[in-house]
């Protein structure tokens, strides 16, 4: 009887315990020397039938790994946001329809730049209740000799220097549209006041021209009156000599 209760104790763990969600592969803490390829690999199973969709998110946390993992095969569950800070960047995201789901990253030619804490956080959406958030993590150390520290230096120097001459190209783009929305500015200016000049020039001209007008007219009166004047010399010589004439004429 003692025999068959402890049977039914071990069939109900076992299909307790394969019914949970847990992790079947965790990624592990790697140790590369620069310009190496690293993988890490991240494997759940999630709890319940296969009806329902799985979803594997990579992060990088640029940190130390000051945490713990007592329990890497455990369900390490946690809520939405926690572990995860403001600088956090996500890598990639896999979604399947299922109850299992695996995704390994690959980062290729790795820098020290690269180093830091990335987890593989899991969600599951088998619950009724709403989602649930499993993670694990794992630290990638890279360590790179000084030839190519120094290297990676003179590299991060020369991104340096790209930048502030892109931002002094900006700034002299810039200055140049300054330049020459105010040389713009300054030729507009100049042609209207050359556009003003040449209005007042025209109308000095067309005094001047009605002036002009009037002197011709003047002259022209002046002309006729001679003329007029003239005329009646003529005309008072020619009565001069008739009445000369009559007196000759006429008996003494």
């Amino acid at each position: 009887m003692h025999a068959v209760l402890r049977l039914r104790r071990t069939v109900i763990f076992v299909v307790v315990f394969l019914d949970a969600a847990m992790f079947t592969e965790v990624p592990r803490d790697v140790w590369a020397l620069g310009g190496q390829d690293v993988e890490m690999a991240c494997s759940f199973r999630g709890a319940g039938t296969p009806s329902y969709s799985l979803e594997i998110q990579w992060w990088y946390i640029r940190n130390r790994p000051d945490w713990t993992d007592s329990q890497p095969w455990s369900t390490n569950e946690v809520s939405p946001g926690e572990g995860l800070p403001k600088d956090a960047t996500k890598i990639s995201v896999v979604k399947v329809a299922g109850s299992n789901i695996s995704h390994k990253l690959r980062l290729s030619s790795v820098r020290p730049r690269d180093e830091g804490t990335y987890e593989c956080r899991v969600i599951d959406f088998s619950d009724a209740a709403g989602a649930r958030h499993h993670r694990a993590r794992a630290y990638l150390q890279v360590e790179v000799e000084e030839v190519e520290e120094v290297e990676e230096m003179e590299e991060e120097e020369e991104e340096v220097e790209e930048e502030v001459v892109e931002m002094e190209e900006e700034e002299m783009e810039e200055e140049e549209v300054e330049e020459v929305e105010e040389m713009v500015e300054e030729v507009e200016e100049e042609m209207v006041e050359e556009e003003e000049e040449m209005e007042e020039e025209e109308e000095e001209m067309e005094e001047e021209e009605e002036e002009m007008v009037e002197e011709v007219e003047e002259m022209v009166e002046e002309v006729e009156e001679e003329e007029e004047m003239e005329e009646e010399e003529e005309e008072m010589v020619e009565e001069e000599s008739r009445s000369s004439r009559t007196r000759i004429v006429a008996p003494a």
